[in-house]
């Protein structure tokens, strides 16, 4: 996962590059601007990952089947009788 947010900033920084070169900016400032938005966005993405894997981790353990047969649940096609 490390890539894809790394592949992700460096793509951040690449279109950055060229917005800024747009505008007119001087070089050193593109390149520090971008370099901003590299950390910036490989920061947020570290962050989201973190949150997404903790929410799916706590909703796995909340929501995970429990092992053997539940109370209260029968199967009905053991009840029924066959008609003839």
């Amino acid at each position: 996962m490390n890539k894809v947010i790394f592949q992700i900033g460096a793509l951040a920084f690449c279109i950055s590059i060229v917005a800024l070169g747009v505008q007119g900016s001087g070089m050193m400032e593109m390149i520090s601007r971008s370099f901003i938005v590299f950390v910036g966005v490989v920061i947020m993405c570290a962050i989201l990952y973190t949150i997404g894997s903790m929410v799916s981790d706590r909703s796995g353990k909340v929501n995970a089947p429990q092992e053997g047969p539940q109370p209260g649940l029968q199967n009905n096609r053991a009840e029924k009788s066959p008609q003839q």
